[in-house]
């Protein structure tokens, strides 16, 4: 059984930051995402910078005896200026952004190694990354077609804002999704 660990801060998670790589490098190396070594070097140079960002949260399934990253989620308040709220926000409403992207903490990633899938690591960092955020609502991105990560997702309360949606310099399509926190009315 793994401990699940929270981290607010850069200084906090620095050092887990080669292991948090090798678990996006499996978890994405592999069907459906097959990852190249360039998306995993594009990841390992943008996430000391969102480590950064206002109300980082870093989340890991952490193997206590080994002291060994089984899984990580990560997110931080979405704002103006950020490139995937950008995007996002073009493709919605001026009602729907007012609702679902003002006052968001955007989950960046959740993955769980390979070697430990089917434990529920996956909800338990998802649900730990979430607690106690001051944020109205959440949003993400994830593949639109069906995955282990969407079923947890629609599990948990999550609902598709943008059924299809396309980022620059990619062909799979994605459906961008929010979640409203701490029993919110929105």
């Amino acid at each position: 059984m793994a401990k699940i660990v929270a981290f607010d801060d850069a200084i906090q998670v620095e050092p887990l930051l080669t292991q948090i790589i090798a678990v996006y490098r499996a978890a994405f190396g592999q069907a459906p995402y097959f990852k190249r070594e360039e998306e995993v070097r594009a990841f390992a140079n943008v996430l000391p910078q969102h480590t950064k960002r206002v109300g980082f949260r870093c989340v890991v399934a952490l193997n206590e005896e080994k002291q060994q990253v089984l899984g990580f989620a990560y997110g931080y308040t979405g704002a103006i200026g950020q490139w995937w709220h950008e995007l996002v926000l073009r493709r919605m409403t001026d009602e729907d952004a007012e609702v679902w992207m003002n006052n968001v903490f955007e989950v960046v990633e959740v993955a769980v190694h390979p070697s430990a899938h089917g434990r529920g690591y996956g909800g338990m960092i998802h649900d730990a990354l979430l607690q106690g955020r001051p944020h109205r609502t959440a949003a993400l991105s994830t593949y639109k077609q069906e995955t282990t990560a969407l079923k947890m997702y629609e599990k948990r309360g999550w609902v598709t804002l943008v059924d299809t949606f396309i980022f620059p310099g990619y062909v799979e399509p994605y459906r961008i999704m929010g979640k409203v926190l701490n029993n919110q009315k929105i």
